[in-house]
């Protein structure tokens, strides 16, 4: 039988060995020696602290929290329980804890030139409270996987931001939308369209809205979405949305042989250029809407085509909304006025 190496050493020790490791970039072993530390001292200020930058260093953020937590709850004297603590809610995008906690920092009694320095940067002249907001308004923060809300946990597509924004100004009840693949799109799109018939070749997916689909929805199971929408009177349809789990550029060629005169919003517009230049060559004209969509961490793009002629019917200046943060001078500019 083996004895642990480890098993007598005192904790100082070990503690020594592991920061040892740890700077040498032997990580697991740091880690390792860490952990041991904990299971006779689950609050020790300084391996919960450690195993917290490992947790960083590899991009877990998330994880690396509860350890800075205890860390600090032990010895609030520490300024790099402090900095660590904070740089990781940075990280993790909560920068409304990261801004209270450098504030208790300061209130704590912690004097030190890097402590006020990050307390500047997350209290600019400039508040960081709209971002904040704009970006829990997104859903950023109460979206979960198979679950796409906004900041009023009303339901929304993955489709960006930008895009949201803008169509939500425009009125859409005497519009028919087609949509290829459904979703929580088919439910957020059956409040402004006068109808919806969506096609989806995905059983969990089809199933799981069956139960919940509004009445001005027409869902249709079908095992290939391109077949289907080449037996489909395209003129039918004012809009058309293509954000199915098939090959689009198939999808697209089919829209375009039956000389689809309409709408077509195009989500991932940036990932199939050939299906968009398909479009293009055609004689539609492309306007790209960039930006965030919850749960990804990168920038995209929902694509809205058509002809000319149509596409003017859809850039209506007389908005019926203005999107969620904006504000509207109830006086009016007078910059806006001829004189």
């Amino acid at each position: 039988m083996h004895s642990d190496p480890e098993a007598d050493k005192p904790i100082h020790q070990l503690l020594a060995e592991a920061v040892s490791a740890h700077k040498d970039g032997r990580l697991n072993e740091a880690e390792r020696l860490y952990r041991h530390i904990l299971r006779s001292d689950p609050q020790h200020p300084d391996a919960n602290h450690n195993i917290g930058l490992i947790a960083v260093d590899v991009g877990e953020y998330l994880a690396a929290l509860p350890y800075f937590e205890t860390a600090l709850s032990r010895n609030k004297k520490v300024e790099q329980f402090w900095l660590s603590y904070i740089d990781a809610l940075i990280k993790s995008g909560d920068i409304f804890k990261a801004r209270n906690l450098s504030l208790e920092a300061l209130r704590s009694g912690v004097q030190s030139d890097k402590i006020s320095s990050v307390v500047k940067k997350l209290n600019p002249s400039r508040k960081l409270e709209f971002f904040y907001k704009y970006l829990q308004h997104t859903g950023i923060f109460d979206s979960e996987p198979g679950k796409v809300v906004n900041g009023d946990l009303q339901t929304i597509p993955l489709l960006t931001n930008n895009f949201l924004n803008w169509f939500e100004t425009q009125s859409w009840k005497s519009f028919r939308l087609l949509e290829l693949g459904a979703g929580n799109s088919t439910i957020y799109f059956s409040n402004f369209f006068g109808s919806v018939t969506s096609y989806e070749s995905n059983t969990e997916w089809f199933n799981n809205l069956s139960e919940k689909q509004p009445e001005n929805v027409h869902l249709i199971f079908s095992s290939s979405i391109q077949k289907k929408l080449l037996e489909t009177d395209l003129s039918n349809f004012e809009v058309i949305l293509v954000d199915a789990a098939e090959n689009r550029a198939n999808l697209t060629r089919a829209i375009v042989t039956q000389c689809y005169n309409g709408i077509i919003f195009f989500d991932n517009s940036e990932w199939y250029r050939n299906s968009i230049k398909t479009l293009t060559q055609a004689g539609y004209i492309e306007v790209p809407f960039f930006g965030i969509k919850p749960q990804e961490d990168w920038v995209s793009c929902t694509s809205i085509l058509g002809k000319p002629s149509n596409i003017e019917k859809i850039l209506d200046s007389n908005w019926v909304k203005l999107p969620k943060l904006a504000r509207m001078d109830a006086t009016g500019s007078p910059w806006d006025i001829e004189s």
